[in-house]
């Protein structure tokens, strides 16, 4: 639901897991990212676009980087074109879970986009929470019961 939310801000939307020092793709939208998502995967600690909004927890926006190693994740996404991307971390108390890509192709962001994209992650980190107290509520109740 989260990404056809997205495509209504941008041509391309994927969703990427960061676990056990890995970027992973989760899930994509729009432009073929469906089908070239899932088997991506990338070093937390490399020097990539991916890592920048890991490491500071903050957004990134901008024009593509030219390191080996995001020409070959965008080539492998299809993006190659895209003219500027927006990474946007999903965090979990302090902790980045998951990172939101998009891209416009060859157009840039509009502002307001980047914007809509900011509070739909705002909004996906607000009902991680939210289940991950309902959960401990329950498990609570379960043993206590």
């Amino acid at each position: 639901l989260s990404l056809r939310i997205a495509l209504l801000h941008c041509r391309a939307a994927g969703l990427f897991v960061v676990g056990r020092g890995m970027i992973s793709g989760l899930r994509g939208a729009g432009d073929g990212l469906v089908d070239r998502i899932e088997g991506v995967m990338i070093p937390a600690a490399s020097e990539s676009l991916f890592a920048r909004p890991l490491a500071g927890g903050k957004p990134f926006r901008g024009s593509l980087s030219h390191s080996p190693v995001d020409r070959r994740l965008l080539r492998a996404l299809g993006r190659a074109e895209a003219s500027e991307v927006v990474l946007l971390p999903i965090r979990i108390a302090d902790r980045v879970v998951n990172l939101l890509y998009a891209d416009n192709g060859a157009d840039s962001l509009p502002d307001t986009g980047v914007a809509a994209l900011r509070a739909l992650t705002a909004g996906m980190a607000r009902a991680y929470e939210r289940l991950i107290r309902e959960r401990k509520k329950m498990q609570t109740e379960r043993a206590g019961g």
